[in-house]
């Protein structure tokens, strides 16, 4: 929206009008707003802030079109008003137009520009320039101070100081002077006007009693007290020499008139003992500087606006900035050269192959062959080709029939060069892989055994019987099938035979350690015979003594099978004829015991509890019941899950199945101390369906204890 100028005849701002003027809107300021209220001729008209009077409407005086500083004019684009400007020029009759009129200078300022000193050039200029300042803290003395100090018996000057006559005696006036070279100065001076007014002047300037620490007087007494209050006071005499620097800039200097340089912001008075003000000290600096930059041929110091001034400063400090960031960075290349030189000193020391560095550090051979793997895997551009060292390839293949999971994980993130599970599986087809007793594989199995303490390599013999599902494959390598019957050499028979459908495995374990190894498998219909079963626990006892394993037991469950074996060996588990024991095959001092497996055992405590529904220990304690703990979890389950005492009871633990009955998880957690605990706490609640388990419960906390025990906790 274009401003429209709101004075009556004046078409500025509109479109008939073509001249491009500056609109000036109205004055926030609420006095200045009502002048132009004022002033402005129209009958009930209201300035407000869309009031816009253009530049016709005001005097030169009020109108600025040049920004000037150090003597350098720019011209606006744009010309600015004045502060405090009113519109005066307006269209019509003269009496519309009403001129400024210039304000009346105070009576002191009118009284003082009468006085002047008769001493020299020098005290004529500076009263000249001092006439011009305003008078302000001028202290009121008695009516009689001026006519007292005209009284020579009433009033003596003192030493240093000399009695200037005024013109029409209308001040009295002392002063002290400095001379400098031949030209004597007025340095301060005390004035007294006919209304008993005094001043206080130091190089030409008034000063207020104030900042000179004086009491204003009352008499002459005290005036002369004042006078050499007035005589302490230190004062600046001035920078270098004008003849030292003819060339300066007015902007920063002046010349005083004894030939001295003073700063425009000279402070006249020092609290030092100095003969200059800090200003005026710096100064000859400051000038030297100059001269030399120009000497030099360098460019002067542009006076520059405001605006590009802030834009100078930015750029100047960024390239400051640069110029930090590049010493920073040379100091740290300076560093980084220095410990590559040192780290190149380091490699140089480095002298002959890997494998002879390797073998000076104190690591196994599986870490050894990981670091060879790892070099050759960096010199391999495809991977594809790879070739792996036969004893890392032993280690892969363990790996993966390990945790085929955690290989996976280690082969995609290349933490590893572990070869693709496709060539694991091809070695794992090529190996030799039979029923029976290995020997190849316990021959390995000797190795390991032989790093092992005297005391890790006692340990119980395992086996247990597991189902198979039918089926059958044909080895295209050796045209020979899988999934017939196989006893590897311990079966010599001719016999036909038939589809494999359950597998026994034998296993040993330390007793002293967690090592535990399968050292071999047997394919048969159906369960192995219990007469089989001890021809193969005898061979497997001699086969791990042969490489230097003690068996001091075995373990198997209760089924039929293993009981037949039982008694094949000599284990006899009736009351009158106890006997856990039998004769070692490979030393007839030793013995080998017979454990039943104690998980199994636990299960069939539960099962046959579950079956009978109850169990009487003795006759003189009540009998433990089964539906006792389905009681405790129909009051168990009434309470929300976060407040249940036995949260992990669910209906599968109390309603067995088949398959449920084999579960240890279902056993342990039923015959569980917590199941124990809420017992107890349901009877005392009050649970009349809970009266008479206290039994039941003893019974439940002695099979969690026991479990604990054996499980090595």
């Amino acid at each position: 929206m274009v401003a429209k100028c709101c004075i009556v005849g004046c078409t500025s701002g509109y479109k008939s009008n073509t001249e491009k003027v500056s609109q000036f809107s109205a004055p926030k300021d609420t006095g200045l707003r009502q002048k132009w209220q004022k002033a402005i001729p129209r009958k009930n008209f209201v300035v407000n802030d869309k009031t816009y009077v253009c530049s016709k409407h005001f005097s030169e005086e009020d109108i600025v079109q040049y920004w000037e500083s150090g003597g350098i004019k720019i011209q606006y684009t744009r010309c600015r008003s004045r502060e405090g400007a009113v519109p005066s020029i307006f269209p019509g009759p003269s009496y519309l137009s009403k001129p400024n009129k210039q304000p009346r200078k105070p009576p002191c300022l009118r009284q003082a520009s009468d006085c002047k000193l008769n001493i020299s050039k020098s005290l004529d200029s500076d009263h000249n320039a001092s006439s011009k300042a305003e008078l302000t803290n001028i202290l009121p003395v008695e009516d009689n101070l001026f006519h007292d100090l005209n009284q020579p018996e009433l009033f003596q000057c003192p030493t240093a100081w000399i009695l200037i006559e005024c013109d029409k005696k209308e001040e009295f006036c002392i002063a002290t002077l400095n001379v400098v070279g031949e030209v004597p100065t007025v340095e301060k001076c005390i004035k007294v006007n006919k209304d008993c007014q005094v001043s206080f002047w130091i190089n030409g300037q008034q000063f207020g009693s104030d900042e000179l620490g004086i009491i204003p007087n009352k008499s002459v007494t005290q005036f002369n007290d004042n006078i050499k209050t007035f005589e302490l006071i230190l004062v600046c005499q001035g920078g270098p020499s004008a003849k030292q620097f003819p060339i300066f800039s007015e902007a920063l200097c002046t010349t005083s008139s004894v030939g001295l340089l003073r700063h425009n912001e000279c402070e006249a008075i020092i609290k030092t003992k100095s003969n200059c003000c800090p200003k005026c000290k710096c100064l000859k600096n400051i000038l030297r500087l100059r001269n030399k930059r120009k000497a030099s041929g360098c460019e002067q110091k542009l006076e520059v606006t405001p605006t590009k001034k802030k834009k100078i400063d930015i750029v100047r400090k960024r390239a400051n900035n640069n110029r930090r960031t590049v010493v920073r960075k040379n100091k740290k290349i300076i560093s980084q050269k220095k410990k590559l030189d040192l780290v190149q000193n380091e490699m140089s020391d480095y002298s002959g192959s890997i494998e002879d560095k390797l073998k000076k550090l104190t690591i196994n051979e599986s870490q050894n062959s990981l670091i060879m793997e790892c070099f050759a895997a960096a010199k391999v551009k495809n991977s594809r080709n790879r070739h792996y060292s036969e004893n890392w390839l032993m280690l892969c293949l363990l790996f993966n029939i390990r945790s085929p999971t955690a290989y996976k994980y280690l082969r995609t993130t290349e933490l590893l060069p572990l070869p693709h599970p496709k060539t694991v599986r091809k070695y794992l087809s090529s190996i030799k892989t039979t029923c029976g007793f290995d020997q190849d594989f316990l021959s390995l199995l000797e190795k390991k055994i032989n790093q092992m303490t005297e005391m890790a390599k006692h340990g119980v013999l395992l086996f247990d019987s597991i189902s198979l599902r039918k089926s059958l494959a044909v080895n295209s390598s050796n045209l020979t099938y899988r999934g017939l019957e196989d006893f590897g050499d311990e079966d010599n028979s001719d016999h036909h035979k038939e589809y494999v459908d359950h597998a026994l495995v034998f296993m040993w374990q330390s007793l002293s350690s967690n090592f535990y190894q399968t050292i071999g498998c047997f394919a048969s219909k159906g369960e192995v015979k219990g007469v089989m079963i001890a021809q193969l626990v005898l061979r497997a006892i001699g086969s791990l003594e042969n490489i230097g394993i003690f068996v001091d037991g075995i373990i198997c469950d209760g089924a039929t099978t293993n009981r037949k074996m039982w008694k094949e060996l000599g284990i006899d588990s009736s009351k009158n004829n106890l006997r856990n024991y039998f004769q070692h095959p490979c030393d007839p001092k030793r013995k080998v015991y017979a454990f039943s497996d104690f998980v199994h055992l636990f299960k069939r405590v539960r099962n046959r509890l579950y079956n009978n529904k109850c169990l009487q220990l003795n006759s003189q304690s009540n009998q433990i019941v089964w539906k006792y703990f389905e009681e405790v979890y129909k009051e168990d389950i009434k309470n929300p899950g976060n407040l249940r005492i036995i949260p992990k009871i669910t209906p599968h633990h109390l309603h067995l199945t088949p398959m449920a009955k084999m579960r240890v998880r279902l056993c342990t957690q039923v015959l569980s101390s917590s199941m124990a605990q809420a017992m107890k706490y349901y009877k005392n609640k009050g649970v009349l369906t809970l009266k008479g388990s206290e039994e039941t419960a003893k019974f439940t906390e002695f099979w969690n204890s026991l479990f604990d025990n054996f499980n090595r906790n």
